[in-house]
C-alpha cells in the first residue's frame, strides 16, 4: 500500500495488518514520512520489530491491549 503525495500528520498503525506488515507498509513509505507522525501499535513487542522501527524513526509504541487514556497520553505526545 503507498500513500499519496500528501501524507497524513498522524498514522496509528497496527504491525500485524491482514494483508501483511505494518512495518513493511512503512518501509514502503518511508519517503513520504517527512512530518508524519507514527505511532505503532502491537500486542507483540520484538526487540527486532523495535530496532526496525527507530531505523524508520518511530519510536512511539502502544502495546496492545491498551487504555484509552494511554492512547491520548501517547497522541498528545506527538502534537
Amino acid at each position: 500500500m503507498k500513500w499519496d503525495k500528501d501524507p497524513p500528520a498522524l498514522v496509528l498503525l497496527d504491525n500485524n495488518l491482514p494483508d501483511g506488515l505494518g512495518l513493511d507498509m512503512l518501509e514502503a513509505n518511508y519517503s513520504l514520512l517527512d512530518n508524519t507522525r507514527v505511532i505503532m501499535m502491537t500486542a507483540d513487542i520484538f526487540v527486532s520489530n523495535r530496532e526496525r522501527a527507530k531505523k524508520l524513526g518511530i519510536d512511539l509504541f502502544l502495546q496492545k491491549p491498551f487504555s484509552l487514556l494511554k492512547f491520548l497520553e501517547m497522541i498528545q505526545q506527538t502534537i
